[in-house]
């Protein structure tokens, strides 16, 4: 669906191979960790084995998540990832971020979703929804959701 995106200050990318350590200590920091439905510890091991098939993807699939870097364009320092699950024959796109503790609150959240939210619309003509999920007590992801021109339509209960 699309290879690399750029914005005025990302690059989001597909993942390689040399991503998985930084994947590995992203989602062991008990911060970033804190309103995700992955179980810590989160292994290196379960990393790499992420890594490698995210790497053998070619972008969003079908009932898949589907994972892309967040970068600095100039220095290449990894910033975070981005995810996109479609689903409903690809109509419907869920998407989600997480970034590295020390990149919170400069907009790159926001800036990376709004980026791969219009890529969904544009790069197909079958996507027609993009929805964000969040844990209640996640204000700041609840931001970045409503920055890409989300609005609240409802809660799950105990949805993860």
């Amino acid at each position: 669906m699309f290879d690399t995106l750029t914005t005025d200050r990302l690059l989001i990318r597909p993942f390689r191979m040399e991503d998985s350590a930084g994947l590995h200590a992203r989602r062991n920091h008990p911060d970033v960790a804190r309103y995700q439905d992955w179980v810590l510890p989160f292994t290196r091991e379960r990393a790499d084995r992420l890594v490698a098939e995210l790497v053998a993807m070619d972008g969003p699939t079908v009932g898949e998540w589907w994972m892309a870097i967040i970068a600095d364009p100039d220095d290449t320092t990894v910033l975070g990832d981005v995810a996109v699950n479609l689903t409903w024959d690809g109509r419907c796109a869920e998407i989600g971020y997480s970034l590295d503790r020390r990149h919170w609150g400069h907009g790159y959240a926001s800036e990376a979703a709004g980026a791969v939210v219009d890529a969904l619309f544009r790069a197909s003509d079958v996507v027609t929804r993009v929805e964000g999920r969040l844990h209640p007590d996640n204000p700041a992801s609840a931001m970045v959701l409503e920055r890409v021109g989300m609005r609240f339509e409802g809660r799950t209960r105990l949805s993860f």
